[in-house]
């Protein structure tokens, strides 16, 4: 910063700050109107600051760019969800009047309601058909006769279509007689529109309408006032409705114990000791859902927990927490204090009785309940064990598929890791969510992948690896892509189909992963956690939506926050750097805030609002570069040579367009310039030789597929695209079990299209398997930009007009779903009776269980039954076979570790005749491997010198201990092995 003010001051900038009074201003504008960082202290002592997430929101509200994309009443479609109508928003605001939930309302036409949530339908059909059960008017008949029933007339129905998108309310009746009783039918809900309402609870009670009472119950969370882009005030409260993380993060979340206990599962109640788990039963078990677990039941096992600890005993808190797998860190805490203070009081007064101490802790748990738990577990409208949806990077990417690749590579020879090193670098990438695939980068680095990358291997694999892996693995390769796709759809269309396919897809990875290896259905809770991943899916709607890889993007923000700090107190630097950020962001693009100053909303000058849209280096600078919106049908001119300065322009009847069956329609002198891109219904750029579906050029309702071949568009404006048609085959390809795409009658046929015709693109692949293709070609490295004279084999495609639909494709795989016929793709299950496999995968690791322990049983016994060492020295190490020297051994614990810290006296070894050899008394304790031979050699000449005998036997002794320990320093420690 003190070098960008030199500059200002060097190129005579004017009114340029010193570097103090610059830092003094910015810390006036983060006081004035920044974001608070929060000093904090969790329970357990720990010292951090935060940003206060009240005021971040705050800020989006009153912020133009923000609040236009809030939706402040729930969008419910027909297959939607349960939610607590507590946590919904209490109130619609109709600019005149605020109508509140829970409160007396009146209609236009005189009938009473009581509103219960306010709420939007979806702005698209739902799934199911809509049944019109709803009406508009309801009144009393007489006095005395409560509500009657629901009208019958057409005219008083109303269909929820007309309410898409628009805002109205589920309510109950209510009917009031001339007395003044009021009668609410609470057996059914009706829906009203909010453009339908006219009175409000307080214009009726200054109507004289109904006493002066509410029945308004306020949210109890603390509330946030705000002020949105219209100048308008506003309160909010925060809830919580998800909380996607890590698995170990999750299960901390839940108060669970984690997934090395015998109940490993967050979620349910599965799971038990090591016998029931590999019992017929219990092993089954694992594949399915348990019973669920529930917020209320984990509270009430806590809440035992503590009352045991109150005993003083931790050991039976240890066996309640293994038994129903309930342990809270959060509450360990307290139950650690709970149990010291217990034995606290035993040694302070020993006459005291264990009920009286007993008696006492309870009675200090009773009056900090508070404290005791978790607020995960006591917040409003949050269900951990619900709302810790199965995450897809972490249970899927680095889970199932980390597990596959592992067995899957690891047994590979040199020679196969370069093939299947070739294969990669030859996958067609056109239509995969893929970064640049580095083929070589990951076999080198098989071991240590990351998300990406494991993200390119699951959507191509299956079509490497067919030769170089066991059947049973290429079968889970072919299991994790089929269920990974599944779960990367960004929409689902018919939820109840789509829990099905789930259904089946989860339960063929687990059978296979369990025909492989039984073990690991049992000791890897990633595996069985699939097994809820459909209720996560209804609960949570597409789980790409709940991703932690979105979030974790957010790390390197985080670390460059962090590089100017000295480390002293990084979360309040970060802290602080990131609620500047926030600062600079809603003052550029046209937030308002409330001076504490003058208590006026302002906002920044048109001027400064205006600057960052002119200059688009600055909003790259700060991380903000707005999406350009795309419009289908819409190309992008291809890129002029170097050297050309007028657009060629070519006539239709010179292109690939002269070939398609339906040229006849064009005129083929007009002129075309080529195009680089065209945009599709989906909002795809397709490029040449891109696979794409659209719409029949003879019969739109026709979906046709094919291959993109040319890019055309005129001065005019209109495009063309001219595609190779394709057909799929009506069975699925007998080796990789998907759909198959072949040229019509063996012959290469094109087809012109307008580019609004295009629906979407996707992933094809050669079908190698069939055409065997080789690794035949040859080309040079490619080095710093430029052919270097080192060369590489690459795949060259065999000439087989057969294509491979990729189903595992992670781009738009519910369109492609959508459009080819299920029988090509839906999910088979993989046994018929997958009970019965079970059982024999139990027996088998019961089998294997069963080996292991007889064989440690032979081993122990062999041990003890061991002679005992001889008594002297000399006699050990004769008995100690040659060994050559190798790297120091390391220590196996932390204890070791810490004795090898502590270790800094010299240490003394004997050797044969009382030799001693002294080591460095600087260095800590380093096992060296040396031979006996070694060690004898070094005594021999020892001895030699002491008799003043320099014979050259030493000296060879010398050279043969060189060999033997090349890389020995005297200064190194050494023990005997």
């Amino acid at each position: 910063m003190r070098v960008f003010l030199w500059i200002l001051r060097e190129t005579g900038a004017r009114d340029v700050p010193s570097f103090d009074r610059l830092r003094q201003v910015q810390k006036q504008i983060r006081e004035e109107y920044g974001i608070p960082s929060i000093p904090s202290k969790s329970a357990m002592g720990n010292v951090f600051f935060m940003n206060d997430p009240r005021a971040i929101i705050a800020q989006d509200w009153a912020n133009p760019a923000v609040r236009t994309q809030m939706h402040l009443y729930p969008e419910i479609p027909e297959d939607g969800v349960d939610m607590d109508l507590d946590a919904l928003s209490p109130m619609y605001d109709a600019i005149s009047a605020h109508y509140y939930v829970n409160e007396l309302a009146r209609l236009k036409n005189g009938n009473f309601v009581v509103p219960i949530r306010w709420l939007t339908s979806a702005r698209r059909a739902a799934s199911r058909p809509t049944t019109p059960l709803e009406v508009d008017a309801f009144g009393a008949d007489g006095p005395k006769a409560g509500v009657r029933r629901l009208q019958t007339d057409t005219d008083n129905f109303i269909k929820r279509e007309m309410y898409r998108g628009k805002v109205h309310a589920d309510a109950f009746v209510v009917a009031i007689n001339e007395a003044g009783d009021a009668t609410i039918d609470d057996s059914k809900t009706i829906i009203i529109a909010a453009a339908d309402l006219s009175d409000n609870f307080l214009d009726l009670q200054d109507k004289k309408l109904v006493p002066q009472w509410s029945g308004v119950q306020f949210p109890l969370s603390p509330q946030i006032f705000a002020h949105d882009e219209h100048g308008k005030t506003t309160r909010f409260c925060i809830y919580c409705n998800c909380a996607p993380s890590d698995n170990p993060m999750q299960s901390e979340i839940c108060g669970h114990i984690g997934g090395k206990g015998n109940k490993f599962c967050r979620k349910c109640h599965v799971g038990g000791t090591q016998e029931q788990k590999t019992s017929p039963d219990g092993y089954h078990a694992l594949f399915e859902p348990g019973d669920l677990r529930t917020t209320e039941n984990t509270l009430s096992e806590l809440k035992k927990q503590v009352e045991l600890a109150c005993g003083g005993v931790a050991k039976r808190v240890q066996e309640l927490q293994t038994q129903s797998g309930v342990k809270d860190v959060y509450t360990q805490y307290w139950i650690d204090q709970i149990l010291a203070r217990a034995a606290e009081m035993r040694r302070e007064n020993a006459d005291a009785s264990e009920a009286s101490i007993k008696s006492e802790l309870i009675q200090w748990t009773c009056e900090n309940q508070e404290k005791l738990y978790s607020p995960f577990l006591t917040l409003k409208g949050f269900d951990p064990a619900a709302d810790t949806p199965v995450e897809l990077l972490h249970t899927i990417l680095l889970g199932a598929v980390k597990y596959i690749w592992h067995i899957t590579h690891t047994p590979w020879s040199v020679e196969k890791k370069k093939t299947y090193s070739m294969r990669l670098q030859a996958t067609e990438t056109e239509g995969l969510s893929i970064h640049a695939i580095r083929a070589n980068y990951i076999m080198q680095y098989a071991g240590s992948l990351i998300g990406r990358q494991f993200k390119t291997i699951t959507q191509s694999a299956v079509f490497h690896v067919h030769d170089l892996a066991t059947e049973d693995q290429f079968i889970a390769w072919k299991a994790v892509g089929e269920l990974s796709a599944l779960l990367w759809v960004p929409e689902i269309q018919d939820m109840a189909q789509y829990q099905k396919d789930l259904k089946v897809a989860v339960g063929n990875l687990l059978d296979i992963i369990a025909q492989i290896d039984p073990s690991k259905i049992m000791t890897k809770i990633k595996y069985h956690l699939l097994a809820h991943i459909d209720s996560d899916a209804v609960r949570f709607g597409p789980l790409i939506g709940v991703m932690t890889e979105i979030f974790e993007s957010f790390n390197a923000v985080f670390r460059y926050c962090s590089i100017y700090s000295n480390h002293l107190a990084p979360s309040r630097d970060i802290a602080i750097q990131l609620g500047r950020q926030e600062t600079v962001k809603h003052q550029l693009t046209g937030g308002r805030w409330l001076s504490k100053s003058t208590g006026d909303w302002v906002i920044a000058g048109a001027g400064v609002r205006a600057f960052i849209d002119k200059h688009p280096i600055l909003q790259r600078l700060v991380g903000w570069t707005p999406e350009k919106p795309r419009e289908q049908g819409e190309t992008k001119l291809a890129p002029l040579k170097r050297g050309v300065s007028s657009r060629p322009v070519e006539l239709l009847k010179t292109t690939n367009a002269a070939r398609a069956l339906n040229f006849g329609q064009y005129n083929g002198d007009s002129e075309w310039m080529r195009c680089k891109t065209v945009v599709s219904e989906s909002l795809d750029e397709c490029s040449v030789g891109t696979w794409v579906f659209a719409k029949s050029h003879a019969d739109e309702n026709v979906i046709i597929c094919g291959r993109l071949v040319d890019i055309l568009c005129n001065k005019s404006g209109s495009s063309i695209v001219v595609i190779e048609l394709f057909q799929l085959l009506g069975v699925r390809h007998s080796h990789y079990g998907m759909p198959v795409l072949a040229r019509r009658d063996g012959e290469i046929t094109f087809s012109i299209l307008p580019a609004k015709n295009l629906k979407f693109d996707f992933n094809v692949q050669h079908d190698c398997f069939s055409a065997k293709c080789a690794a035949t070609g040859v080309r040079a490295i490619m080095q710093e930009r430029v052919a270097s004279d080192k060369t590489e084999n690459f795949i060259i495609h065999a000439q087989l007009d057969r294509f491979i639909v990729n189903i595992n494709s992670f781009h738009n795989p519910h369109l492609v779903r959508a459009t080819i016929s299920r029988d090509l793709w839906a999910p088979a299950p993989l046994f018929e009776n997958r009970r019965e496999k079970h059982d024999k995968f139990s027996a088998r690791l019961r089998e294997t269980r069963a080996t292991k322990a007889a064989k440690r049983k032979e081993t122990t016994a062999r041990k003890r039954t061991r002679p005992a060492p001889a008594s002297s020295d000399d006699d050990e190490l004769q008995q100690q076979p040659p060994r050559k020297r190798g790297r120091p051994t390391q220590p196996t614990s932390s204890g070791q570790k810490a004795a090898k810290k502590r270790t800094k006296a010299p240490t003394m070894v004997s050797v044969f005749h009382g030799g001693t050899i002294g080591l460095a008394p600087d260095r800590s304790r380093r096992t060296i491997k040396r031979t006996a031979r070694a060690l004898e050699a070094e005594a021999m000449e020892a001895e030699s010198r002491r008799s003043g005998d320099d014979s050259s036997s030493s000296e060879d002794d010398s050279s043969q201990n060189t060999d033997s320990d090349t890389e020995f320093n005297s200064g190194d420690d050494f023990v005997l092995e």
